[in-house]
């Protein structure tokens, strides 16, 4: 007999009489006497077993009803954790099943009928995640259909190389606590980085995973002390992410074999196919990428975040056409950080602009020019601008700063804090604000190519941000 059988009394205790099946269902033979609630204790969280006590005195009740009793059963899929002999415990699930014994007076037994369903639920377990696998394929393939196949490889080849990078910063050796923290700044840096590019492109899966190691990292920096083994769940998260960007490169791969009349199709079968097929490495960060049309991106990105925050805007962008393609990362990078900024932080909601006299749809521009023997990107919004008391608070708030540093600190200084490491005025994180490292982002990027980045904003009218980069051959040089 496959199910085990036991009538339990009105102590709610086993009888003398049981079949075999029970023994080898859990690992025991002194059933004789054993309350039920003894039975399970050490098989399942207090919660359940909680539970499970209660609806067994239900089963007394002169006016329980059965069939309502069978249809609130909460032991009809039980998973418990069984001795397996060797000294450790195996997952099992068992499905009770309750039987009112009734007599002159009453309720006189429970006849209770166990059973073994682990392989069914195995199997439930395995046909979930095959569809849940399956239906993540067609998310992905839905995905990559919509992304231009150029901008797709480029995207791939940087991904790979700041995630070799995330790696090397992993596996770097610490031993004091600043060392491990420098540690956290540098994978925030390129994980942001990252995630940014991937949300541009509205390749949510990978945008979702980043997001996740983000938060990893973030729980890190809460710790008050750290050591090694708090990067061990990073370094098998950041495999995971490995292997996806593998399996989207790909997809992608097997796309392009299928759309081979589409523009751009040849050189990405190239770019993806040859990848895939060698696992050859990424191109080094140094290494420019191919300038391709940012204005596309960026417009369906602005799309998106406006959905995304409940915000309405309108995106104008010019001169992007005459960025250098040594300037071509930076300045994309910069534009995608700003763009989330300004869908959280600067534009209001139609109904906020309205009380302020504004037109519902804010404006949002970009432009890149050439400006003397150098360049300069302007960003600029029409919404809440920046308050330097806001910031300085959040500055305390965070503890980056003093109250008394707040007090004495002048407009200028407030408005640095912008690009601070670990600066926010969100007080949640979500997908495009909350972490602190976006700004120091833009800086550490502009002045790594010799520029600058300033920012001019009115409370209540615009926020203006203006870079500028010096001629490209000097960027060059300044890199080098």
């Amino acid at each position: 007999m496959r199910e085990g059988l036991f009538l339990l009394d009105s102590d709610h205790r086993i009888g003398t009489v049981w079949s075999d099946a029970l023994t080898r269902m859990f690992s025991r033979q002194d059933f004789a006497g054993l309350s039920f609630e003894r039975l399970l204790k050490d098989l399942v969280p207090p919660a359940t077993l909680t539970t499970a006590t209660k609806y067994i005195k239900l089963l007394w009740g002169d006016r329980a009803h059965e069939n309502l009793m069978k249809s609130i059963n909460p032991l009809g899929q039980l998973e418990v954790k069984i001795d397996n002999g060797h000294g450790g415990r195996e997952t099992r699930y068992l499905q009770f099943d309750f039987h009112r014994v009734m007599g002159q007076d009453g309720v006189k037994h429970v006849l209770c009928v166990v059973g073994d369903i682990t392989s069914s639920v195995l199997l439930a377990h395995e046909l979930q995640e095959s569809q849940e696998n399956a239906s993540a394929q067609v998310d992905m393939m839905l995905g990559l259909l919509h992304v231009d196949p150029l901008q797709l490889v480029s995207f791939l080849d940087t991904a790979d190389s700041s995630l070799k990078l995330v790696n090397t910063i992993l596996k770097e050796p610490a031993r004091t606590d600043a060392e491990f923290r420098k540690k956290l700044g540098g994978l925030f840096r390129e994980l942001h980085g990252i995630k940014g590019e991937a949300q541009a492109l509205n390749l949510k899966s990978i945008a979702g995973r980043v997001h996740t190691l983000e938060d990893m990292v973030s729980e890190c920096k809460k710790k008050p002390e750290l050591s090694g083994n708090d990067f061990l769940p990073m370094v098998l998260k950041l495999d995971e992410l490995l292997a996806h960007l593998r399996s989207v490169r790909e997809m992608a791969a097997r796309l392009t074999a299928l759309k081979d009349t589409a523009p751009g199709a040849a050189a990405m079968a190239a770019a993806a196919g040859a990848a895939a097929a060698s696992g050859a490495d990424a191109p080094e960060r140094s290494q420019p990428r191919v300038v391709e049309d940012l204005s596309p991106t960026l417009l369906a990105m602005a799309e998106r975040l406006a959905a995304d925050n409940s915000k309405r805007f309108r995106l104008t962008l010019g001169g992007l056409a005459d960025v250098p393609p040594s300037y071509a990362a930076t300045v994309k990078d910069c534009i995608i950080q700003m763009l989330r900024n300004a869908a959280v932080h600067g534009i209001e909601p139609p109904e906020a602009r309205r009380a302020n006299t504004k037109q519902d749809i804010g404006l949002v521009s970009v432009h890149f020019r050439k400006n003397g023997d150098g360049y300069e990107l302007v960003f600029e919004d029409d919404g809440a601008g920046i308050a330097a008391e806001t910031l300085k608070a959040a500055a305390v708030r965070k503890q980056l700063i003093s109250e008394q540093e707040a007090a004495e600190m002048d407009t200028r200084a407030a408005m640095a804090l912008i690009f601070r490491p670990g600066f926010s005025t969100c007080e949640d994180v979500s997908m495009d604000a909350g972490r602190g490292v976006g700004m120091d982002i833009v800086a550490r990027s502009v002045y790594a190519l010799g520029g600058k980045i300033g920012v001019t904003t009115h409370p209540g009218r615009f926020t203006r941000f203006k870079i500028v980069l010096p001629a490209a051959q000097a960027a060059s040089s300044a890199v080098a």
